[in-house]
């Protein structure tokens, strides 16, 4: 039985390749979520944003600082993440410029990944500035591409992850090419399917 020294001392470079496929597959469920019904429950969707964005960063510093071990990680992360998703969960509005950011991010990196320009990341940072105005403007709209967009990121990623874990093996330029055609079917499947749904009362 392990005990309480052990779990501390536990760091995220110990996870084996199945502990991290567990991982990976509670972040489909997410991504499935957020391509497929982002915009009908937006609400969660601002909130869970916070989380991932408030519980990133702080487990991100706390593992830097703590030399990766999951167990402070753990805990930071969930208390930034709560942090987080308070936050957006009362400025609404700055959760939707949050979310529409996130998307235009995604999307502009998804498009540009490609490209070894020196201009790229200024280019992200353009388009996720635009995504998240345009979220404040056209909420609907902008809110269900961003979160189509993102949904199929974390779900082509959660499944490459997967596949990479069991396969040790590297993306080639084919494999990214197929990985950006995935991402495109599958966001514009998204985008469809949350436009045909009619979205709940607000």
């Amino acid at each position: 039985m392990a005990t309480l020294p052990d779990i501390i001392a536990v760091r995220l470079s110990d996870l084996t390749p199945e502990q991290i496929r567990v991982l990976f597959i509670g972040a489909l469920a997410v991504g499935v979520l957020y391509c497929f019904l982002g915009y009908y429950f937006v609400r969660f969707t601002v909130v869970m944003t916070g989380f991932l964005l408030g519980g990133g960063m702080a487990a991100a510093l706390t593992g830097a600082i703590s030399e990766g071990r999951l167990l402070y990680m753990a805990i930071a992360g969930v208390l930034g993440g709560m942090a987080g998703s308070m936050a957006l969960f009362f400025l609404y509005k700055i959760g939707l410029f949050c979310v529409g950011a996130l998307g235009g991010a995604v999307a502009a990196h998804m498009a540009l990944n490609a490209r070894p320009d020196d201009w790229v990341p200024s280019a992200i940072v353009a388009v996720a500035v635009f995504g998240g105005l345009a979220a404040l403007v056209f909420e609907r709209a902008v809110m269900i591409l961003a979160t189509s967009a993102m949904g199929a990121w974390i779900v082509c990623y959660g499944m490459l992850c997967v596949w990479a874990a069991k396969q040790e093996t590297v993306l080639t330029p084919r494999a990214a090419l197929v990985l950006l055609l995935a991402w495109g079917v599958l966001a514009v499947a998204g985008a469809a399917t949350q436009f045909a749904i009619r979205p709940k009362n607000r």
